[in-house]
């Protein structure tokens, strides 16, 4: 089910911002509001906008992520749940 476009993850709906490196776009960071609702789904809505923004400039979903959705401990700020990563496709 969506919720203005957006997809639920673990049952809940997120805002997950993501911001591009100026200096080379392949560099990303997300941020993941309200964590605290599900830890696995602010993982999840994570990885969601990491895979959509690679596939939409570089034509592949592969991310080497520097935090990622699997690492252990994300951390967790006034923003939400920060991740970051860089994608592969050419």
């Amino acid at each position: 089910m969506r919720n203005g476009g957006r997809p639920a993850f673990d049952g809940a709906y997120f805002r997950a911002k993501l911001s591009a490196d100026p200096a080379d776009a392949r560099a990303f960071t997300v941020a993941v509001s309200k964590p605290e609702k599900s830890l696995t789904g602010a993982r999840e809505a994570a990885r969601y906008e990491g895979v959509q923004h690679c596939i939409k400039y570089y034509g592949d979903s592969m991310i080497d992520w520097s935090v990622g959705p699997d690492s252990a401990t994300p951390p967790i700020t006034d923003a939400g749940m920060l991740f970051s990563g860089t994608c592969r496709g050419w």
